[in-house]
């Protein structure tokens, strides 16, 4: 199972190979990447107010889905142990967003739009079991009001399935106590005295 904060990571890296950015940026504190590519709502993010042209935000969230209340449980006895193990493999839905800003936000979160469903993107996310709902919505320009100054602003908010697992050893049934309670009811018995011969 994937924790939250390692989910924000995969989709920040995400945001990096999409937008055009090698990984190494990632870890380069002082490239133009880092200025450009931010955590939503983070502490220690750079703030929305100190937007700059062509900057991007995302954040990841859980969504309620009735995808989420599936669980697929897998059991196997294992004789060495005298034992068995189940799996439990569940599909959720994440919520993805990402919000640009800048005279190019349009043409950045159209392209990053269509960036969504390549190789490079499905390859990157396959290996932590998350894969595209394809319905990806159309990207809308708006405009947003910081310090008095008007941005182009664009969001793309996009779903993805991910599978998660986790597996439980339980020790095999011996003997158990049983106790069996009825309701008192009396009926009828027919009895058959006929003997057959």
């Amino acid at each position: 199972m994937i924790a939250y904060n390692s989910l924000k990571e995969i989709f920040l890296k995400l945001t990096y190979i999409l937008r055009g950015y090698d990984l190494v940026e990632y870890t380069n504190r002082n490239s133009e990447a880092q200025n450009l590519i931010r955590y939503a709502y983070e502490t220690n993010s750079q703030p929305f107010q100190q937007l700059t042209d062509g900057c991007s935000y995302v954040w990841v969230n859980y969504k309620e889905d009735e995808v989420n209340s599936i669980v697929d449980i897998d059991g196997t006895y294992i004789e060495e142990q005298d034992n068995f193990n189940f799996v439990y493999s569940q599909l959720r839905v994440l919520s993805v967003h990402w919000i640009f800003y800048g005279e190019s936000a349009q043409d950045n979160a159209y392209m990053f739009r269509q960036r969504l469903y390549s190789n490079k993107a499905k390859e990157f996310l396959s290996q932590y079991n998350i894969a595209l709902i394809l319905d990806v919505p159309e990207v809308v320009l708006l405009y947003e009001q910081v310090n008095n100054q008007w941005w182009p602003r664009v969001e793309v908010e996009v779903d993805y399935y991910i599978t998660t697992e986790f597996d439980e050893d339980v020790d095999r049934l011996v003997a158990a106590e049983v106790y069996l309670e009825t309701e008192k009811k009396e009926y009828p018995i027919l009895v058959n005295d006929e003997s057959e011969d």
